[in-house]
């Protein structure tokens, strides 16, 4: 008879499976254990490090969706390009599909990674990841913003964005990109 049992074990910033299988055979019992390890990523004070989509969504006109932060949240009234937290075993393009359709109702196709960065706050570490997307369809139904517009590259400085979007902003704002075309 072989029995299989599996635990977790934390330790500092390491979290371990310990997998132990049992095999009795006769009178004598084998044991064989496997130790498998990952770090979850934490900044210095212990938070753990959240990874976050914002979805740079481009029309037929070539215009960028930007949404004004609800007023009762963090950062209220702040712009930003829209997305959310990737869910545990999604991929950041499932994320920002999954993310856009809840808060705004919308289609998106993910086009292109185009660059993440990692912002420490007092209460919380982000990795906020962008991805080029282009819309695809659905009537714009705000259920979590103040208010949403349709707005071209060189309009980005006329919005007053949260801190971590900013680096989106310069990124779009630089015109050797792509994205300012």
């Amino acid at each position: 008879m072989i029995h299989f049992v599996s635990f977790f074990c934390f330790y500092s910033s390491l979290q371990r499976i310990i997998s132990l299988k049992i095999e009795q055979t006769d009178n004598t019992i084998y044991l064989e254990t496997r130790w498998i390890l990952w770090c979850i990523q934490k900044n210095k004070k212990g938070n753990k490090m959240i990874n976050v989509v914002a979805g740079i969504i481009k029309n037929a006109d070539n215009k960028i969706l930007i949404a004004q932060r609800n007023i009762h949240k963090s950062q209220g009234g702040l712009w930003e390009f829209p997305g959310g937290k990737i869910e545990q075993g999604e991929t950041k393009e499932e994320a920002i599909v999954r993310e856009i359709k809840e808060e705004l109702k919308i289609d998106i196709i993910p086009i292109r990674y185009v660059d993440e960065k990692v912002f420490k706050y007092p209460d919380k570490t982000i990795n906020l990841i962008a991805i080029e997307c282009r819309y695809n369809g659905g009537t714009i139904i705000k259920t979590e913003h103040e208010e949403v517009k349709w707005i071209k590259p060189e309009e980005m400085r006329e919005y007053r964005f949260a801190p971590a979007d900013e680096f989106i902003v310069n990124n779009l704002c630089t015109c050797d990109n792509s994205m300012c075309k």
